[in-house]
């Protein structure tokens, strides 16, 4: 997977936390200074904490997309784009087809982060 990381040292651990539905806000929260290509899975049941998988968009794991979806879960795909623009990779649209209808997927880059609508 390539990676560019950041050379200093956090002092703690990521932690980002969400009121409400995920959405452009907690994208760039989760990526903001995290400098790699990679994607997150939030599965949110009605406005509350999100689950949050972390996973390489060039290889996802195959539980990574694990059915058993709950009735009326919000899923959030995010892919984050340090080298590219706001445009989706065939592996992120790969990964969206994986997951039931109504995936929503988000593209962060940097501070920016943009919910893609099929190119509209």
């Amino acid at each position: 997977m390539p990676m560019r990381m950041r050379e200093e040292q956090k002092d703690k651990a990521l932690h980002v936390s969400c009121e409400g539905w995920t959405g452009v806000a907690f994208g760039v929260a989760l990526f903001a200074d995290v400098c790699t290509d990679v994607a997150a899975l939030a599965i949110q049941k009605e406005g509350g904490e999100a689950a949050l998988r972390l996973f390489d968009p060039y290889a996802p794991a195959e539980d990574v997309f694990a059915g058993g979806w709950p009735k009326g879960v919000r899923i959030a795909l995010y892919s984050n784009h340090y080298q590219h623009g706001f445009e989706p990779t065939k592996d992120d649209l790969h990964n969206l087809a994986a997951l039931p209808e109504g995936a929503a997927l988000y593209i962060v880059r940097g501070h920016r982060c943009v919910r893609w609508r099929g190119g509209k």
